[in-house]
């Protein structure tokens, strides 16, 4: 059957459609057959008396409002094009870009590298900085973007996810990693009306096999009960020459469609995993009972909390106070009115150089500029909050970063980047960070946790799941790692166990006692894992 849908498709032909705009503009061109069609190119925006035209080769890609297309297709820009790509984001208004081709493959040129490899890069009146860049796995990875006209002042994020296992004349080795990818776009484009922009090396092969297995999930998703795959694709023919270069692709779009319909179907089916692993626990209480009772008789031996006792209206909780000699301390300027106090503790596992967390409480109102000294001052480039603002009415803690554009709190400018939300139980914060005395900017990332009350415990996929991305974020980072619930010891404690845990299991070691770990967290900071649930 796909051998003669394919057939049929090749003898397709488009009625009544003109290229001269393409036809004009040879050297804005990667190739001299995959052209746009002059109804629905994307027209650029001339000033009068400019020597610059209106043309890019990108194409509107719609499904069923023409007013309101979904994608932009267009061609991996040249070096010459790249400022009249940026024009066409800032034009559009476009917060996603999609990137299915690397930069150049077996030494051609298939893409100018149109982002800076680190800082920022300037394309005519566009300043691009490049504020985050994380490798979700070895198939893709997401930057995220800032981007300035420098004409207007005015300044807007996007982020590009960057494909790198789909070869130019061939398809990617499994369905997986671009089904997830996909995923990934579409929880980032939620809300947003503005086109995605999908290129490739032509903006044709791999970017209408990309467009026709998104178009073709999402309509199954809104409810279409059946859908004809090859009449899709003549639909996007109409729209782009080329889309979808090969019977290859055509099968490999077929075959991702019916990957994540097997996957939607699995997930229906996952409630009822979830009770067999929760019956085979319960074998383990009895033993988890009796390590408990010991954890709670545990005590510190030759410590004190005179710091914290010394500043009552930096603590939020009168009981989680930070040992003396662990404890996080501030710089002090000359003749300044503060002093050194945070509520926050170094966690170390084996060199006591070199912490790998910082444990701290939600920062207060009032200590919102030390928590961000204290970021600054430790280099930290992650942090993992693991609160609501509010539960129940009840600040658990105080709102860090802006809603949107930027915040000041003391001598730090705080920008949000993006904000992406990659389930329902977690969402990904990039923010730009700048020392307005000195100058200096910096990046980091903020995972926020949104599940986990301070009564209960979160589900064990959803927290590991956030873990694995932490993980891979901080990957040849040796700055601590900022972690925090309310009070910086509960839920803090809790995660930073598992992720201990997790992390001398990945390194080899054959057995690991728990029980024996915490007590060694408990002996940097009270409180580590409040209730027997969290231990469970």
């Amino acid at each position: 059957r796909l051998n003669k849908e394919w057939e049929e498709l090749c003898k397709y032909q488009v009625d009544n459609v003109s290229t001269d705009a393409a036809q004009k503009n040879p050297l804005k061109n990667r190739s001299s057959t995959i052209l746009p069609y002059d109804h629905n190119r994307v027209k650029l925006k001339v000033e009068e008396n400019s020597m610059e035209n209106d043309y890019i080769n990108a194409s509107y890609i719609i499904d069923n409002d023409p007013r309101l297309p979904v994608y932009i297709a267009t061609q991996g820009p040249l070096s010459s094009t790249i400022h009249q790509f940026w024009q066409m984001i800032w034009e559009q208004g476009c917060a996603v870009i999609v990137m299915l081709t690397p930069v150049s493959e077996e030494g051609v040129s298939q893409c100018a590298r149109y982002w800076p490899d680190e800082g920022s890069s300037n394309y005519a009146k566009f300043e691009i900085h490049l504020v985050s860049e994380h490798i979700w796995c070895e198939d893709y990875l997401v930057r995220s973007l800032y981007l300035k006209n420098v004409e207007t002042g005015e300044t807007r994020t996007l982020t590009q996810f960057h494909f790198l296992s789909w070869p130019m004349n061939g398809i990617p080795f499994s369905p997986k990693p671009l089904l997830e990818l996909r995923r990934k776009v579409s929880k980032c484009y939620k809300g947003n009306n503005s086109p995605i922009v999908v290129h490739c090396n032509d903006g044709s092969s791999r970017t209408g096999t990309y467009i026709l297995i998104d178009l073709v999930i999402t309509r199954m998703v809104k409810g279409a009960k059946e859908i004809d795959v090859a009449a899709t694709l003549e639909y996007l023919r109409d729209q782009r020459v080329g889309m979808v270069a090969s019977k290859k692709q055509m099968e490999f779009a077929l075959s991702s469609v019916a990957e994540e319909e097997l996957c939607r179907q699995h997930y229906a089916q996952h409630s009822e995993i979830a009770k067999l692993i929760d019956d085979r626990e319960v074998e383990n209480k009895n033993r988890l009972n009796k390590e408990w009772e010991e954890l709670c008789k545990y005590q510190v031996d030759n410590v004190s909390t005179d710091a914290a006792q010394k500043n009552l209206l930096k603590n939020r909780s009168s009981t989680i106070l930070p040992y003396d000699h662990n404890r996080v301390k501030l710089k002090v300027e000359e003749n300044s009115m503060e002093n050194d106090y945070i509520n926050a503790s170094y966690i170390v596992d084996n060199d006591p150089r070199l912490p790998v967390y910082i444990a701290t409480q939600g920062p207060l109102s009032s200590t919102i500029h030390q928590f961000w000294q204290m970021i600054w001052e430790q280099g930290c480039a992650v942090i993992v909050m693991l609160t609501p603002v509010s539960e129940e009415g009840v600040s658990q803690c105080a709102w860090y970063w802006p809603d949107e554009g930027s915040s000041n709190f003391a001598e730090f400018e705080i920008h949000l980047v993006s904000e992406h939300i990659w389930c329902e139980d977690y969402l990904v914060r990039s923010l730009y960070l700048k020392n307005v005395e000195t100058g200096e900017t910096r990046t980091l990332t903020q995972f926020h946790f949104l599940s986990w009350p301070s009564d209960s415990i979160p589900g064990s996929l959803s927290i590991l799941d956030l873990r694995r991305r932490v993980s891979k974020c901080c990957k040849g980072n040796n700055s601590p790692i900022v972690v925090h619930c309310n009070d910086g010891s509960s839920r803090t404690g809790t995660y930073i166990l598992i992720d201990l845990v997790i992390t001398r299991m990945v390194k080899g070691a054959k057995e690991i006692d728990v029980a024996a770990t915490l007590e060694y967290l408990r002996d940097q900071r009270v409180g580590m894992v409040a209730s027997k649930e969290q231990m469970e």
